[in-house]
């Protein structure tokens, strides 16, 4: 019974990521995402809410959805980290880049004139429970 990231999300355009609140409450975000094996990343704005989330609590729920964030499917516990620059930040906002492509391109040149201009990539990895024997 295989709970693989990587079979739950191939060929979805989007993904369901929830973080949470300091009180528990869930607040769920339909994401653009790409895969890299079994890790998932997406990106966000640096000094968005997620982002602060997620580094107060890093653990996270994630599964596919459709564009205005349905739920389709089951939702699996994952970890989260962000990544603001470095080799790993670079590999995934060129796997962002070649799977959205176009569109990709005009929501990035649209954030230029954002407000918060900085870019994080979410990196997400299903928890593993047990041994890593």
């Amino acid at each position: 019974m295989s709970n693989r990231l990587s079979k739950q999300l191939k060929d979805q355009k989007f993904c369901l990521l929830t973080t949470f609140k300091k009180d528990g409450q869930a607040v769920s975000s339909p994401m653009w995402f790409c895969l890299d094996g079994e890790t998932v990343y997406m990106t966000t704005r640096g000094r968005s809410w997620k982002v602060k989330r997620m580094l107060r609590n890093p653990k996270v729920t994630i599964g596919w959805s459709n564009g205005s964030g349905t739920k389709h499917g089951k939702l699996v516990e994952a970890e989260a980290s962000i990544l603001t620059s470095g080799e790993e930040f670079e590999r995934a906002k060129q796997l962002l880049n070649k799977k959205y492509g176009l569109k990709k391109k005009v929501i990035d040149f649209g954030l230029r004139f954002a407000k918060d201009k900085t870019e994080a990539i979410v990196k997400v990895e299903r928890k593993t429970s047990g041994s890593s024997d």
